[in-house]
């Protein structure tokens, strides 16, 4: 008898085990999301400055008889402010050079590969009246006695490119052929003979431009 009692206890014990372990439910997995993948930032385009290559070399001397010295306070700075005029337009490449006579200008023109030589030259009509006195009222420079005259010899060959000049004196208009350039970006410093010579010397680097069929900056800065 307790033998039967020990077997129904057991019997009963392993179906109470099994109702337990089929009641209890398998936890549904969790659900991992899908990694959302970084946004690469796109690069932002940098602005970078245009660049114009030069069309043209210029090499700029100067051939200025000593009896100018007299005339005017620098007259070397004729050949300075054609260089300046010249460096306003980015179209060309422009170096001063020292100075020369025509024979000096045609042989480094020879010998350069791409540079032109330009020669720019100062005279005087020795006949003439006026003073050669600077600041004089009957200045040769006033009277319209004195002169600048270019030339442009071609590299390798030497041959004249372009030539001209242009008369110093109060009547003149300034400019390349004829057209008034602006005076009042002129530099603020330089008065009597001197404005004479350095408005004439504007006006022989802008026919320059014009020679070599290149736009003509403004002298004002933007």
């Amino acid at each position: 008898m307790k033998k039967v009692l020990l077997i129904k206890l057991f019997l009963l014990l392993l179906v109470f085990a099994v109702n337990a372990q089929s009641g209890r439910r398998t936890p549904p997995p969790v659900s991992t999301p899908n990694p959302v993948p970084e946004k690469t930032p796109t690069p932002q385009p940098t602005s970078q400055p245009v660049l114009i290559n030069a069309k043209y070399s210029l090499r700029v001397l100067r051939d200025i008889p000593l009896s100018l010295y007299q005339q005017f306070v620098v007259p070397d700075n004729s050949q300075k402010w054609v260089v300046d005029r010249l460096k306003n337009s980015m179209l060309l490449e422009v170096e001063s050079g020292g100075e020369a006579n025509r024979k000096e200008a045609i042989k480094l023109a020879k010998e350069s590969e791409q540079t032109y030589i330009v020669l720019i030259s100062l005279s005087e009509n020795e006949m003439a009246d006026g003073s050669n006195r600077a600041g004089s009222n009957n200045s040769k420079a006033k009277n319209g006695d004195i002169t600048i005259s270019y030339d442009v010899f071609t590299p390798k060959t030497g041959k004249t490119a372009y030539s001209g000049i242009t008369q110093l004196g109060f009547k003149k208009t300034s400019g390349v052929i004829g057209k008034t350039t602006q005076r009042l970006c002129y530099p603020s410093n330089v008065y009597g003979d001197d404005f004479l010579l350095l408005e004439s010397s504007y006006e022989v680097a802008e026919r320059i431009m014009n020679n070599f069929n290149i736009p003509i900056p403004s002298l004002c800065k933007m």
